[in-house]
């Protein structure tokens, strides 16, 4: 999850029903769960503690049950100055206990080493990193994404996507043109399931094969 997901007066919300979820899970079930969530570089967190507010937001959101916190995107492209002292800051919280784990989401190989080699100089291991990766994404068997992917074996770095299913479009049956209601969403399936449909097939040939849904 992140602490952006959800708009406007919805901001957080995401993490507010994730949290209302765990709390009714039985005790042995949650030590089971390991949950991740993203803190967004917005402009105007700076500096050490430019996280401080939004992680203890998040935590309460989560009712406490934060294993992993993770840096949403990288700021090196148009704001160099910011994202290390961030980077800086979760390694404070987990220094100090609030959280056990440190991952990265949305960068590229040069800041994946950069910021794993600071982390490792005060001992603290980056665990994962976060890339968009689907049969739909644009960057599927790109240089980077191998790269990438090398990188994170080489480090013991999880890697781990996010939208694999491209916001849901590869599970959508091969003769289904089902439009979501949601106006963005809409947008997209517009788009992209009438060009996808061949490769929506060979998906549902291979789960039929294996007896299994799409």
């Amino acid at each position: 999850t992140a602490d952006s997901y959800g708009t406007g007066f919805l901001n957080g919300r995401s993490e507010t029903l994730l949290g209302q979820f765990i709390e009714k899970l039985a005790p042995e079930k949650i030590q089971k769960i390991n949950i991740a969530t993203k803190l967004a570089p917005y402009p105007w967190r700076i500096g050490k503690k430019g996280f401080q507010k939004a992680f203890f937001a998040s935590r309460e959101r989560l009712k406490g049950h934060i294993t992993r916190v993770q840096l949403h995107w990288s700021t090196y492209k148009y704001a160099p100055w910011q994202e290390l002292p961030l980077i800086d800051n979760l390694a404070n919280l987990v220094e100090e206990g609030y959280v056990k784990e440190i991952g990265v989401s949305n960068i590229g190989p040069k800041r994946l080493i950069t910021i794993y080699e600071r982390l490792k100089k005060r001992g603290i291991p980056l665990k994962s990193l976060q890339v968009q990766f689907s049969l739909l994404s644009p960057q599927i068997g790109s240089a980077k994404i191998i790269t990438l992917h090398k990188l994170c074996n080489e480090l013991n770095i999880q890697f781990i996507a996010y939208s694999p299913l491209a916001l849901g479009i590869l599970a959508v049956a091969p003769n289904n043109n089902h439009l979501p209601e949601k106006f963005l969403r809409r947008r997209i399936f517009r788009q992209i399931l009438p060009a996808s449909k061949e490769l929506r097939k060979t998906l549902k040939n291979i789960a039929d094969e294996h007896q299994v849904s799409q």
